[in-house]
């Protein structure tokens, strides 16, 4: 979501300084900003750091992700040490042992960089981890914070009680619903909201405008095409035995799964299923006639393009529903996507998708509610000159 804004902030003349979080990294190094990483943000005597990274590396470093073991074990040993700082040794053990990574929260290692860099404004998303430590750690030392939620502004079940609720000066919301869930948060956000949309949804303007047919040749579809994007829970047996039966009642259907980043080298695709997992999303996107998820980013940029969504309900049992909470983006509620709770409505929703040219509908509906894609990257780059400009004139004389 912050690539957008950073090109625009650096074409503008600003000095974009990242901080490239595990898999974030790599992308930020091929869009073209150095980024520092936590192997950057190790102590000069790290010996101690690196080896408590070592104790817990084998339960967390995935070789299959692409993120070095280096980098793993700087990242793990840091946010321990930084638990240490904090809470005592002891019970750093025993919130780790209960939340394991979900217990970093390293506010020292954050508020250690951010004096280093002297930045003017600190903008994050709203993950829970390293960029809630770095927008709280700005905030107490004055700097200003922007921070970009990617949905509905809600608070995730899974989120320990120990992490702070989003807030910065400036907070941008990537719906409507966004912006009325932060503006009712109880105690109250100290921040200026603003609905801007995703800026990684600006994108799609171009997506829209894609040959279709091109894109279906390149994926070597001649049907209907079904995506599934999956999360990181993800019942793979189960979904193959739900697919089958499904496409014995709708002839001539194409079934395709994209596999979650998090699961990619850890389980693969049914043989019989089209893998699009290595196919540039925007192909996947416009050339497909349906998309079925339980609960992803993705859909949003699907309903942006014109995409009918089905969502699979809890009874479909194809993923871990405590963790991939489907509650938490309720579309069908407000008439963006199709629930289906059973395979005889799972049947009726894809065959209702493919049957009618539902594409212009959808798309109209989204943007109500998530803006028109191609407006917000040029929104947020204007709000954060704002406040910087607005915290230059406080402090010069």
């Amino acid at each position: 979501m912050v690539l957008p804004p950073m090109r625009q902030l650096r074409e503008r003349g600003w000095d974009v300084q990242c901080l490239g979080l595990t898999l974030a990294g790599p992308r930020l190094q091929d869009a073209g900003f150095p980024a520092m990483t936590y192997r950057d943000l190790l102590p000069a005597n790290a010996e101690s750091t690196l080896r408590l990274g070592r104790e817990i590396l084998a339960e967390n470093h995935n070789p299959a992700s692409g993120i070095p073991e280096e980098e793993s074990l700087a990242y793990l040993g840091l946010n321990l040490e930084d638990l240490f700082e904090q809470l005592g040794e002891e019970a750093a053990r025993a919130r780790y042992a209960q939340y394991r990574r979900h217990a970093f929260l390293p506010m020292n290692t954050m508020r250690r960089l951010i004096e280093r860099i002297q930045p003017d404004v600190v903008m994050a998303t709203n993950s829970p981890r390293s960029e809630r430590a770095a927008l709280v750690a700005a905030h107490n030392q004055g700097v200003p914070t922007a921070a970009i939620d990617d949905f509905f502004a809600e608070r995730p079940a899974f989120f320990p009680p120990f992490v702070p609720d989003l807030d910065a000066d400036l907070l941008f919301a990537a719906s409507a619903v966004g912006r009325d869930n932060f503006l009712s948060q109880e105690p109250p956000v100290h921040g200026r909201v603003l609905f801007s949309g995703n800026p990684s949804f600006d994108r799609l303007t171009a997506v829209r405008a894609m040959n279709r047919e091109e894109a279906r040749r390149r994926l070597g579809v001649d049907g209907q095409l079904a995506v599934v994007m999956t999360q990181n829970h993800f019942d793979m047996e189960r979904i193959d035995a739900l697919l089958q039966s499904v496409r014995d009642r709708i002839p001539g259907l194409t079934f395709a799964i994209r596999l979650h980043p998090s699961v990619r080298g850890k389980t693969t695709v049914p043989p019989w299923v089209l893998d699009v997992t290595p196919t540039p999303l925007d192909d996947v996107l416009i050339a497909a006639d349906v998309l079925l998820t339980v609960h992803s980013t993705t859909m949003l940029e699907a309903l942006l393009v014109g995409l009918p969504v089905v969502q699979l309900g809890r009874p479909l049992a194809v993923t871990d529903y405590t963790i991939e909470r489907i509650e938490e983006a309720p579309l069908w509620e407000i008439g963006l996507s199709t629930l289906a709770e059973s395979e005889p409505e799972l049947i009726e929703a894809i065959s209702n998708a493919i049957e009618r040219d539902l594409r212009e509908e959808v798309m109209r509906r989204a943007e109500a509610m998530f803006g028109l894609p191609g407006t917000a990257t040029e929104l947020i780059v204007a709000a954060l000159e704002q406040v910087v400009d607005e915290r230059q004139r406080r402090v010069t004389p």
